[in-house]
């Protein structure tokens, strides 16, 4: 990570156990520098006291103290750390929308990265990374691909790489947190915690699409259903409309050709009743004529006139002998109206049968099975069984109808 003063690198500043800026530096005799804290715990794990980079041993154990010029430069870098930290996380802002990861080390100019270092939380281009290459202690680093955002990395508790994935609590560990808080959990490498999640995800997916087409394919078939279903049902209206149209001609045909056969009738009965009526019409008429003739001669009072001019016996006009006229149009008439009163009942029956189906089927009633056995009884047929070609453990009816299990 470099400083706004090109002068100051982070390697000047790095302790070489710890690998991150001193903290209390101290400097040995043999002129390396190091943590207070470092180079006293590592001595406390070590018989001999050593340079851990020169390996020159000391007789005695130095008494060092904090080196005041380096611990202040020190605290100046990370101030300047801070500063070129957040100018490069601006940077970093805008590389990402365009897809590179830029060098944390270039000061000016900034190339695209071409590594980033898991243990210096840094991402170095070709020309920075050469030190990684070179020093022995860098050497040791882990190097990744470019990545932004390294510090989401590090364990922020113990300051360790997170290396570690937690089944249990599907939580990114260091090895430090593994051992204290997750002894008796499901804990693997992230690797191998990668590996099978994208395993498990790669199942879920193809889980997925194959529900999705499942369901597309219902929904196929269910709107397949919807266009046949609409197509018979404008058929099954069209042959209702149809049927029921050429019923009510019929009808309509029937009121019209019993209109006419009743009124012929009628005229037919008419007809020798008008003669029988102008016949005694004109009878009639001769009668009256003779009965006022017969009034007029018996109100003469002079009697031998009288009895000269009346005929012994009076004339009578003559008449035919009246006859006999049957009229039976009543019983006809009446056998008519029975006859058309039990078809309307019987048709009448029939559409309070058809308009009962069609409140059914309204109502949402369940018609299914019963149109569904009415539909198969019209296959019926008539079989009998054989009981010579049955299984021995079935048994059939006397009538050859029925069969049941038995032993």
């Amino acid at each position: 990570m470099a400083s706004s003063n090109s002068l100051l690198s982070e390697e000047q500043f790095l302790c070489h156990i710890c690998l991150d800026v001193f903290t209390r530096p101290v400097s040995t005799p043999c002129g390396h520098n190091f943590c207070m804290s470092c180079i006293t715990s590592y001595w406390d794990n070590t018989p001999v006291s050593q340079c851990p980079i020169c390996k020159e041993a000391f007789e005695r154990r130095p008494d060092l103290k904090v080196n005041t010029f380096i611990s202040e430069l020190a605290s100046q870098f990370k101030s300047l750390k801070v500063t070129d930290a957040h100018i490069r996380s601006q940077d970093q802002q805008q590389a990402g929308c365009s897809g590179a990861v830029l060098c944390d080390i270039c000061t000016d100019n900034q190339l695209e990265a071409v590594k980033s270092c898991l243990e210096c939380l840094t991402s170095y281009c070709d020309i920075h990374l050469e030190s990684h290459h070179r020093a022995a202690s860098l050497k040791r680093h882990t190097l990744i691909d470019p990545l932004v955002n390294l510090e989401d990395r590090i364990c922020k508790e113990h300051t360790r790489l997170l290396t570690l994935f937690c089944n249990n609590d599907q939580v990114l560990l260091c090895d430090i947190c593994a051992g204290l808080h997750h002894v008796n959990h499901v804990v693997a490498p992230v690797q191998q915690a990668y590996e099978e999640m994208k395993a498990l995800l790669g199942d879920a997916e193809a889980k997925v699409q194959q529900m999705i087409q499942e369901r597309m394919q219902k929904v196929q078939a269910v709107g397949d259903w919807v266009g046949q279903s609409k197509t018979e049902t404008k058929d099954v209206i069209a042959n209702c409309m149809q049927d029921l149209t050429a019923l009510v001609c019929e009808i309509q045909k029937s009121q019209i050709e019993l209109v006419e056969v009743i009124e012929e009738k009628q005229k037919v009965a008419e007809k020798p009743a008008d003669g029988f009526i102008s016949s005694m019409e004109g009878e009639i008429t001769e009668l009256q004529k003779t009965a006022m003739k017969l009034r007029e001669l018996k109100q003469t009072e002079d009697q031998l006139c009288f009895l000269q001019s009346i005929p012994n016996p009076p004339t009578i006009p003559y008449t035919v002998a009246l006859p006999t006229i049957s009229f039976n149009r009543q019983a006809e008439i009446h056998h008519v109206r029975k006859s058309l009163n039990k078809s309307v009942s019987q048709l009448q029956m029939l559409l309070n049968k058809m308009n009962t189906e069609i409140h059914k089927l309204s109502d949402g009633t369940d018609v299914s099975n019963d149109a569904t056995l009415s539909y198969v009884q019209q296959y019926e047929e008539n079989i009998e069984l054989d009981p010579d070609t049955a299984h021995r453990q079935l048994i059939v009816s006397n009538d050859r109808k029925q069969v049941r299990y038995g032993i």
